[in-house]
């Protein structure tokens, strides 16, 4: 087992591996694993456990990320959590997102809001505020932005907006929308 912090300013942070948290200079991380928060200089208070795990990791903070190459390639984004081996690997920049699952959010870059259960689930979306649960749920979502997928192979069509998929019962989607404000009295 290699110890390879090598800041020199940051305090309250722990990394195991070779190069965890080799460039790190802030405060509150934790890295286990080959390369975890290797690149990390300024991000605050991120869990990293596994080989790769938020490697390019500049100024993001808040993140949690298990499981090899999960949160690999985010630099600034923050508060998200990917569970799962390259669960939203590829995100940079999104911020509030939860991916669990391996390969849930993979492929997603600079998405919000997110929320993806199960293996692949939303693993291609470039949209927002979408829920998926189930393998593979909205994994052809696209750009498409607040929309849920509830069950497995609940893929949906790319780029559509505001519907509801559940598995089982209907062969339909059904499209919703922003709730409309009762009168005030």
């Amino acid at each position: 087992m290699a110890l390879a912090l090598l800041d020199t300013t940051g305090s309250f942070n722990t990394g195991v591996g070779g190069g965890a948290l080799a460039l790190n200079n802030a405060d509150s991380n934790t890295a286990v694993g080959a390369a975890a928060l290797l690149l990390n200089t300024s991000g605050t208070q991120n869990t990293a456990i596994g080989t790769d795990t938020l490697v390019f990791n500049d100024s993001g903070g808040h993140n949690t990320a298990t499981g090899a190459f999960a949160l690999f390639d985010n630099t600034t984004g923050s508060f998200n959590v990917a569970d799962g081996d390259t669960a939203l690997q590829s995100n940079t920049t999104g911020f509030f997102n939860t991916a669990i699952g391996s390969g849930a959010l993979n492929l997603s870059l600079e998405t919000n809001d997110n929320t993806a259960v199960g293996a692949g689930a939303l693993g291609t979306s470039s949209g927002s505020n979408n829920t998926a649960v189930g393998r593979q749920a909205g994994l052809t979502s696209g750009a498409g932005s607040n929309n849920v997928y509830l069950g497995s192979n609940m893929t949906g069509v790319a780029g559509e907006n505001d519907h509801t998929n559940i598995r089982n019962i209907n062969t339909a989607s059904v499209s919703g929308g922003e709730p409309t404000p009762l009168p005030l009295t």
